[in-house]
């Protein structure tokens, strides 16, 4: 079985779009269709509903995908190790970044990469914690960036601690101040994703804990988004500073760090459980975790040893 093929269905399927694939390989969406319309002869059977808002997988592509990952990522195996037997470290290294540090970090990391590891390509993306943990355990992706502990892959390795804000629009005069206590936040309208999101959770759990509800006024999935209606006027946010950092040195937003107590977040580098770890993933990690220390005092970020007796940390069960 041709192993272009099966790695075009894997793409499309992933991605819900032939269109995005076919921009991925460079090809036009016709010439990624016949390949996929091959592939299913080989198969005897359809592997995708084709209409007019994207691609679904049928029963057969829910077979067969998880199978065609495992021979995909086997190959891959096979081809980093006998690169590594010739002195060589090569292959694909596939990164799901949190938003809030995908631009900051990646950049570094990729640049770092291109110097010490030439023959490395690694394919970056971003998304929320709660998708990355399932690109981790359907193998998806080799490395991720989660906001918990036991998501169910190889490892999780804490990379930093970002502490939360009240993200207001520039001038807000509620953000003025550097920082701003927990508890004046009580009756503050704010702008949260929708539960049963972690970060919803967890903050609902603190301000039950300090004796409050939270003023929500609109849910918000999207951290663009929630800060444009920032910008608008909407409401407030509660995010973490490097989620703003760049809006906030180009004036469009204000922040005032939440104190009394400090809420933080830690970040954990984990691995995929199902994808076979191969020394350009070991030197990526590498790469991530010197990238994050290097990091850690421009953007606000703590390490994880930095941890204050005055803090929470929103880690949900």
């Amino acid at each position: 079985m041709d192993l272009a093929k099966l790695e075009a269905f894997v793409c499309v399927a992933e991605l819900g779009s032939l269109s995005k694939a076919a921009a991925r390989y460079g090809l036009v969406p016709s010439a990624l269709s016949r390949q996929l319309s091959a592939l299913e002869t080989e198969c005897r059977g359809r592997l995708l509903h084709r209409t007019g808002r994207g691609v679904s997988l049928t029963e057969l592509g829910e077979r067969v995908l998880p199978k065609a990952r495992a021979l995909l990522n086997d190959a891959k195996a096979l081809e980093a190790e006998i690169g590594e037997s010739a002195g060589t470290v090569r292959g694909t290294v596939r990164i799901a970044c949190l938003t809030s540090i995908a631009s900051s970090l990646m950049t570094k990391v990729v640049s770092a990469a291109r110097k010490s590891l030439p023959d490395v390509v690694i394919n970056a993306s971003e998304g929320l914690s709660g998708t990355i943990e399932q690109w981790l355990a359907t193998g998806v992706c080799d490395l991720g960036f989660v906001f918990r502990k036991n998501a169910g892959c190889v490892f999780e390795e804490p990379i930093a601690k970002l502490q939360l804000c009240l993200v207001g629009p520039a001038g807000d005069p509620l953000t003025q101040d550097e920082t701003i206590p927990l508890a004046r936040l009580a009756d503050v309208p704010v702008l949260q994703p929708g539960a049963p999101n972690a970060m919803r959770l967890s903050l609902e759990h603190t301000a039950r804990q300090h004796g409050f509800s939270w003023n929500v006024v609109a849910e918000v999935e999207s951290v663009a988004l929630t800060k444009d209606m920032v910008v608008a006027g909407i409401g407030y946010a509660i995010l973490s500073t490097a989620s703003v950092h760049a809006d906030v040195a180009n004036g469009r937003l204000s922040v005032s760090r939440i104190v009394d107590p400090v809420l933080e977040r830690s970040i954990y580098l984990s691995s995929s459980s199902t994808r076979q770890s191969t020394v350009a993933v070991r030197q990526v990690s590498r790469l991530i975790r010197e990238a994050a220390h290097e990091l850690a005092p421009s953007m606000g970020w703590n390490l994880p040893a930095e941890m204050t007796d005055n803090t929470d940390v929103l880690e949900p069960d």
